[in-house]
């Protein structure tokens, strides 16, 4: 998990990939975070909303891509919420909407997400 010193490479990160950062200092404590040689080269978060969660900010740097490494940390999350007794994982996304039903997320209309995720879009 992600600890309040790894904040900045987090924004970081995201900025770099053209990712939304709002929010992410509210919840940087439910991210988890792959390092190479001391440097941060993906993470995934979670934004956790009653027995719902918002996976957020999934990102590998692109010299990582295809490494199995996002599918890892996604994978790392639905355990996570599953510990947390989450009932829904639901995401958001523009960019990936091909890639995240390799990993078991179905499309859906943001009308269909949890009521408790309404806050978090």
């Amino acid at each position: 998990m992600a600890a309040a010193a790894d904040l900045p490479a987090i924004l970081e990160l995201l900025r770099g990939h053209h990712l939304p950062d709002a929010g992410v200092a509210d919840h940087f404590e439910h991210f988890i975070l792959e390092f190479a040689d001391g440097r941060l080269i993906g993470c995934a978060g979670l934004e956790l909303r009653g027995s719902a969660a918002l996976l957020r900010s999934v990102v590998v740097n692109a010299d990582q891509r295809s490494s199995g490494l996002g599918a890892q940390l996604v994978r790392a999350q639905l355990e996570a919420a599953r510990g947390l007794h989450v009932i829904s994982v639901s995401l958001l996304t523009t960019t990936a909407e091909m890639y995240f039903p390799r990993c078991g997320f179905l499309v859906a209309p943001r009308s269909k997400l949890p009521a408790e995720l309404n806050n978090s879009l």
